[in-house]
């Protein structure tokens, strides 16, 4: 056990050192063989229809995916002044844990609703921000903004933080380019570098 420990961790060492563009290359390339693109006719969360969906979720079962986008959004961040994450849904949780325990930076877990057992007057779970915090919002895949928006409009009524940046993995080629707050919102791939 230690010695994949140690393995993985030389191998997300090396993998630090990659150009931004061999990862990106390396992302596309895992994402293809995990068949995330399914090619047929889908209702998205914004009640629009699309030809194809992109179950890019499937991709967070897999430690080898994982590791490579950690490390891009590690690269991404580096030098930021971030205070905290912030995810929601199953989207951004995974990749906001690694950062959180690897980059030693606290997160925080958005509900898109009011829970109805427990402390039912919340919708934070794990770190609390503050108006001193920075956060970096990062989520799975980018349609309208609807999910992200209703997020950051939780965190900034509910606890005053300043928007730091907000980060995709996937954005869908639908209109312009989104902002939320008149913040841009990065991405790491577009709907058409998976979709052929």
């Amino acid at each position: 056990m230690i010695e994949r420990i140690v393995e993985l961790f030389f191998q997300m060492l090396c993998l630090f050192f990659f150009k931004k563009k061999n990862l990106e290359k390396k992302i596309v390339r895992e994402l293809r063989i995990l068949n995330v693109v399914i090619d047929e006719d889908h209702l998205l969360a914004s009640r629009r229809n699309s030809k194809y969906y992109l179950d890019i979720k499937k991709s967070f079962g897999y430690p080898r995916f994982l590791i490579l986008y950690s490390i891009y959004i590690a690269k991404y961040i580096y030098k930021k002044e971030y205070t905290c994450i912030a995810v929601s849904g199953y989207g951004g949780i995974p990749i906001g844990v690694i950062l959180s325990v690897f980059l030693g930076v606290n997160i925080v877990y958005i509900r898109n609703s009011l829970k109805d057992h427990g402390m039912m007057e919340t919708y934070l779970d794990g770190y609390k921000p503050d108006e001193s915090d920075v956060i970096l919002f990062l989520d799975d895949v980018f349609t309208t903004g609807g999910s992200l928006e209703t997020i950051i409009n939780i965190i900034k009524e509910e606890r005053g933080s300043k928007i730091g940046a907000i980060f995709v993995l996937v954005r869908r080629i639908e209109g312009t380019l989104p902002q939320i707050y008149g913040m841009r919102v990065g991405n790491l791939l577009t709907s058409e570098d998976l979709v052929q």
